[in-house]
């Protein structure tokens, strides 16, 4: 019997609870997991950590969030976002490339891959070729998710990122199971993406791949379709994939030497494989294809220069503007802020400015463009890509005439849109007109509350918002409203301390608490902070009141205090205060974790 294992849907429930409770900026979502899991299960295998990875998994479904910050968890946590989809970190990859954002001890480079679209029979007798041994991984892929299998005395055994582990006796049983269950697949085709990575140097014969193509993929066969269920399929682009043959198998996974095999056998659709090469970002099988193309059509051309713009895919444009034709087309081309927004879309900093310099298109040009009725949607366009270099070329060389609200809006969605990946840096804020005290006051209490100590430095690293921050903090419902926000923020102390190092401003953290030695009783002291903040209207407004319009009630209160019960109880840890005293913090505390287990059990949605 295997051993049972948190399925995604629980590591990523409990996970992003996790995250919301110590105010991270980030969030897991399903897209992207699997792959994530399925890569982070192999790093761990072939270090013969395997046993730790699952501990891992079982540790954070098991876990209630609390104001203790897990530091394992937090770096496994780090595996998993870099894994999930490494294009937000680097343009240049795809998931196809997750294991080269992992450090390891051992190579994670396959030994052993092979992409094909073939019946269930063929596919056993591939697995058995392959004669998989103990100390070997599979990781095998649809178009749409990754599994992993390895062999333990005798047995298959898989590791499915949705739904745990599973042990087969033999490749029948393996393979009707990832045909039927694990991939969903509604066709008598199955289509997988096979690599073999081993836990140290793999030196035992292999089966040749080019043999295994000749063997189960013939000029009949090539075209033969593998489909998914719909619910399943897989959205890149605004294309939905859930019907695919070994060439869109071979492409989405930059498999070459299955992509000149297929072509070899006068594979089809391979207009509609040089989109997916260019969504892939797939250098090496879209230059394959294109020079297997016969003849390129004018209307092809453009619509393939708009697909590498809109994906960012700054190496396929390059490759397509070697071509003769394609020049042409671009220089037919006289609308040019589709372009241009086609290339602010794919959030790729270095494409908008090779297409910008392709067109010698300078300053004034460039607002010339970008009239002022397509400003506000081009600039958002730019935040919501996440790509800080287009952000800053669009504002630098367009230079639009922005209010200071619009400014203030601009930057407060910039941080509402971004997670920890977007580094904000003192050079974009420049690039907006300068706010006064009201707006800067604004968004660095945004930046405090949402735990981005970037956003803060750019501030306290300018000089025009760093005086009138300084000002500001001065007044006292500002000071109280930052020495709230530090307690909670991960980042407070931090802040706390370059205020006072940098601007010479020192705010207490209990700034914003009455004085405990009014109370005997540590409830009355809860009460009396629940009053203090019903009483600060502005801060009830805009930062504790909940999404509904609710007023907060004790629950409310005492939950959101949970993330730094441990600074009060050093708060009230005096020798002065009596035994009866310290009794009752005690079990207060015990009546916090109490109420908060209950409302877990109730399913509270911390995410």
């Amino acid at each position: 019997m295997v051993k049972a294992v948190a399925a995604q849907n629980e590591v990523i429930q409990h996970l992003n609870a996790y995250l919301h409770w110590h105010n991270l900026p980030l969030r897991l979502n399903q897209a992207g997991v699997c792959n994530g899991l399925s890569m982070l299960h192999a790093k761990y295998f072939i270090e013969g950590r395997e046993e730790a990875f699952f501990n891992f998994l079982n540790r954070i479904v098991e876990k209630r969030p609390s104001q203790e910050i897990d530091l394992e968890i937090n770096h496994f946590v780090t595996e998993i976002f870099l894994t999930q989809d490494p294009s937000v970190l680097d343009k240049t990859l795809r998931q196809r490339d997750a294991h080269k954002m992992l450090a390891s001890q051992s190579p994670l480079e396959p030994v052993f891959r092979i992409s094909v679209v073939s019946d269930c029979h063929h596919w056993e007798n591939i697995f058995n070729q392959l004669g998989l041994d103990e100390n070997e991984i599979l990781v095998i892929k649809s178009i749409n998710h990754a599994v992993n299998i390895i062999k333990k005395n005798g047995q298959y055994v898989l590791y499915n990122p949705s739904s745990g582990l599973n042990e087969f006796p033999n490749e029948q049983s393996l393979i009707a199971h990832l045909h039927q269950k694990a991939f969903f697949h509604e066709s008598t085709h199955l289509g997988m993406h096979v690599e073999l990575l081993g836990q140290r140097l793999i030196t035992r014969s292999l089966p040749d791949s080019k043999k295994l193509y000749t063997q189960y993929l013939s000029v009949d066969t090539v075209d033969n379709e593998a489909r998914c269920r719909p619910v399943y399929s897989v959205k890149r682009n605004r294309i939905e994939i859930h019907s695919y043959t070994t060439l869109d198998l071979a492409v989405v996974n930059n498999n070459t030497e299955a992509v000149v095999e297929a072509l070899g056998l006068g594979a089809a659709r391979i207009n509609e494989a040089l989109f997916i090469a260019i969504k892939a970002n797939a250098y090496e099988v879209f230059k394959h294809l294109l020079s297997s193309t016969s003849e390129l059509e004018p209307l092809l051309v453009k619509k393939l220069i708009e697909c590498a713009l809109q994906s960012g895919a700054n190496e396929c444009f390059g490759l397509l503007f070697q071509n003769e034709l394609v020049q042409q087309v671009m220089n037919e081309q006289r609308e040019l802020l589709p372009w241009i927004d086609f290339a602010v879309r794919g959030g790729n900093g270095d494409l908008l400015k090779k297409l910008l310099e392709y067109y010698e298109i300078t300053n004034g040009q460039l607002a010339l463009i970008i009239k002022p009725i397509n400003v506000q949607d081009v600039i958002l366009t730019a935040i919501n890509s996440g790509s800080i270099e287009s952000l800053i070329l669009l504002l630098d060389k367009a230079k639009p005439e922005l209010s200071e609200t619009q400014s203030l809006n601009y930057l407060l969605h910039l941080l509402a849109e971004n997670d920890a990946n977007v580094i904000f840096s003192s050079k974009l804020l420049e690039c907006f007109p300068l706010m006064e005290k009201q707006s800067i006051l604004t968004f660095f209490f945004a930046a405090l509350k949402k735990g981005r100590g970037d956003f803060v430095e750019a501030l306290i690293d300018n000089e025009h918002y760093s005086s009138n921050l300084k000002s500001a903090l001065k007044e006292t419902e500002n000071e109280k409203r930052c020495a709230f926000l530090a307690v909670t923020s991960p980042i407070g102390s931090q802040v706390l301390k370059k205020l006072e190092e940098r601007l010479n401003i020192k705010i207490a953290p209990s700034t914003f608490l009455p004085k405990l030695d009014e109370f005997q009783s540590p409830k009355r002291f809860f009460n009396r902070i629940k009053q203090s903040l019903e009483e600060t209207a502005q801060l009830k407004e805009e930062y504790f009141l909940n999404g509904e319009g609710k007023s907060w009630d004790l629950f409310s209160i005492l939950s959101f205090l949970k993330p730094f019960t441990d600074y009060l109880m050093r708060l009230w840890a005096k020798p002065s205060h009596t035994q009866g005293f310290k009794e009752q913090m005690s079990t207060l505390q015990q009546e916090l974790d109490e109420i908060i287990d209950k409302k877990d059990n109730d399913k509270l949605n911390l995410s």
